[in-house]
This record gives C-alpha cells, sequence and structure tokens, in this order.
C-alpha cells in the first residue's frame, strides 16, 4: 500500500507540545523507509530540528467508512546529507512526481528527510 499511495500525513510537535499535521509526497523503500523534500523553513521541518519523533498515517480515499485502509506509523526523523544517496534519491522523487527541470533550483534548496518507522498499524474496516 506504500508504494502505491503518494501522499503522507506527517505529524510533528513543536517545542510547546502543540502538533501540527502536514501532507507530503513521498518516496518509499524496501526496508519502509518514507522520503520526502522539503524547505527547512516549514512548520514542520523547524519541528523535526528540534524534535525528531513523529506519527505519520497513510491511507486510501474512499467515500464510505467500512473501506477505510491505512497505516499509521511512528519513527525518527533524520535529514539525509550524503551526497550521492540524496541525489538518487531527489532523481527518483523527480521522476515520481513529475516534477521537471523547473522544479530543480526549489528542490534544491529543500533538505531531504528520511522517516524510519519504528511502529507500523495497518488499518483495514
Amino acid at each position: 500500500m506504500l508504494r502505491e499511495e503518494n501522499t503522507v500525513a506527517l505529524a510533528t510537535v513543536d517545542e510547546h507540545g502543540a502538533v501540527s499535521i502536514a501532507p507530503l509526497f513521498y518516496l518509499v523503500d524496501d526496508d519502509l523507509s518514507l522520503f520526502w523534500v522539503s524547505s527547512p523553513s516549514s512548520l514542520h521541518s523547524r519541528n523535526l530540528k528540534k524534535l525528531p519523533r513523529v506519527a505519520a498515517t497513510v491511507y486510501r480515499q474512499t467515500e464510505s467508512w467500512n473501506d477505510i485502509r491505512g497505516v499509521q506509523m511512528r519513527g525518527l526523523v533524520t535529514v539525509i546529507t550524503d551526497r550521492t544517496r540524496r541525489r538518487l534519491l531527489i532523481k527518483s522523487y523527480s521522476e515520481r512526481f513529475k516534477l521537471g527541470l523547473l522544479f530543480l533550483p526549489a528542490i534544491s534548496r529543500c533538505s531531504l528527510y528520511e522517516f524510519r518507522p519504528g511502529f507500523f498499524l495497518f488499518i483495514d474496516n
């Protein structure tokens, strides 16, 4: 399911305990880690810098409560700084979401994040 969907709802917490949720396009690897690019100045990125522990969910859109299916996750987020790994993941990200060359300057100013879930719960109503 993580490979079929493309948007994760990421919950972060600020230094005062206020929770924020951001929808983000993501990639997933064979270890079920999720990757996304985001501006370091966005609220969720600033929260992650202070507290890298998050909750997240990916779910299928539906019109009926008994068709709700999704994954709830908790884990840690890190910023990918290895240039080779970053370049390969950004290339895959840009291809998956058909970003083209127009977005390359913006992406070059973004951080690349990796979410490693330590907890999974599959929901299937």
